[in-house]
């Protein structure tokens, strides 16, 4: 289909040369089409709404863990004055 495209539309533009150069620069012109799709990641409406709720949902997950680890720090913390409570119980100096 694109070689068709390309002689129909290449002979008047080009001449004799245009059997070649037409379907060459419809070719190359969807290549960069398609290139430039990949490159910057243009979608449907409906394909930015599923990535913007797996980025949401990322960043959901990003912001629990950070609690979570949080978290887990202020335990250690709880668990270190207990076991320092502990010791000296049972050096008897409590």
């Amino acid at each position: 289909m694109v070689v068709i495209f390309g002689v129909i539309m290449g002979i008047p533009l080009f001449g004799f040369w245009g059997i070649i150069f037409g379907p060459l620069l419809i070719s190359t012109f969807l290549l960069l089409i398609r290139l430039y799709y990949m490159e910057f990641r243009l979608m449907t409406p409906s394909e930015r709404k599923m990535e913007i709720a797996e980025d949401n949902h990322m960043n959901t997950v990003h912001t629990h863990t950070q609690e979570a680890k949080k978290h887990e720090s202020e335990i250690r913390h709880i668990e270190d004055g207990v076991n320092k409570i502990t010791k000296s119980k049972k050096k008897g100096k409590f």
